[in-house]
């Protein structure tokens, strides 16, 4: 209700020239920003490299630009570092360069740089360890450093992630922090999640529910947060139709704001001459429809799931497989 009626448009390409390189093309726009950007991706034996440039022009603040370059690798099983993978990224944003955002106003910063780089390392079935830092700076001037180490532990059905990280930042105080997550999945359907931040000494606990069929289900999460001033609750339940997709939400945004949310989604299909009613469709459907004697019998059932069908002909019309 903030946006009014300004128009913003976003499109994204990217082909596969062949299977090492790939070519992208994007582009994004409101009344005041405008964005232009290309990718390009080449996997060759010794890891992954990717390039992204992007260039704005803004009314109030002029033409901009911001280049990326990522690198990655996986060490292949056979290799001295099985199962470890490495990757680094390093970024720049000029003074002018602004993303399209209507409820932002644009202004001028320092050009910025950014190094990242991380390695994780598979110990055993079990066991898992990394490390990784990252860097940003401006005029020669670091606005934040960081450093950590991060250890998981899997067992069963239950994952641990412990995260330990060193920050350096402008005007601030340096200071040590520690990220605790804990997973412990009962069954297919029942999940405990939970995560301590010593950094802003907020925990989170949280149970999760996951229909054991994936269509005519619901999914529901029930959790608490605390921090030192408040506790405060938060949920959601979401149903997943054949023909619609409902999700009803709670969420704590920050200690004076909650947000509750309502989604609905649907889609009505065309093809050869039949319509039908379907949950949002990605990419491309299929529609099937019965005639004669085998639709006056009910119709037809596809992509059998347990005891459910994936699409099911009934009173709102064909079966719709919307993926």
């Amino acid at each position: 209700y903030d946006y009014r009626v300004e128009p913003a448009v976003s499109a994204f390409y990217r082909w596969g020239l062949t299977d090492r390189l790939a070519l992208g093309a994007n582009g994004q726009a409101t009344e005041d920003t405008q964005l232009a950007g290309a990718q390009a991706v080449v996997s060759t034996i010794a890891g992954t490299i990717g390039l992204e440039s992007a260039v704005t022009h803004d009314r109030a603040i002029g033409g901009g630009h911001a280049h990326r370059l990522q690198y990655q690798y996986y060490f292949p099983t056979e290799a001295i570092l099985s199962d470890g993978l490495f990757s680094a990224t390093l970024e720049y944003r000029s003074s002018a360069f602004t993303l399209p955002n209507p409820f932002v106003p644009s202004l001028r910063h320092d050009p910025t740089w950014t190094a990242q780089a991380n390695y994780s390392q598979r110990i055993s079935d079990h066991w898992s360890l990394g490390a990784g830092y990252s860097h940003l700076w401006a005029n020669g001037h670091t606005l934040r450093e960081t450093y950590n180490v991060v250890g998981g532990c899997f067992w069963g059905g239950l994952h641990v992630n412990v995260s330990v990280e060193h920050t350096r930042e402008a005007n601030r105080t340096p200071g040590w922090g520690a990220f605790v997550f804990l997973t412990f999945n009962f069954n297919a359907s029942h999940t405990v999640y939970s995560s301590y931040d010593s950094r802003n000494h907020l925990s989170r606990s949280e149970w999760q529910y996951t229909g054991r069929e994936s269509i005519e289900t619901f999914d529901a999460t029930l959790g608490v947060q605390n921090t030192p001033s408040e506790t405060s609750g938060y949920g959601s339940v979401r149903y997943t139709g054949r023909r619609a997709e409902l999700a009803l939400s709670q969420d704590v945004l920050s200690r004076d704001e909650n947000l509750t949310s309502l989604h609905w989604g649907t889609a009505l299909v065309y093809a050869d001459g039949a319509f039908a009613i379907s949950r949002p469709v990605s990419d491309s459907f299929a529609m099937l429809d019965s005639q004669g004697s085998l639709h006056e019998e009910g119709g037809i059932a596809t992509q059998p799931l347990g005891r459910r069908y994936l699409a099911q002909e009934d009173g709102l019309g064909p079966a719709v497989l919307p993926e």
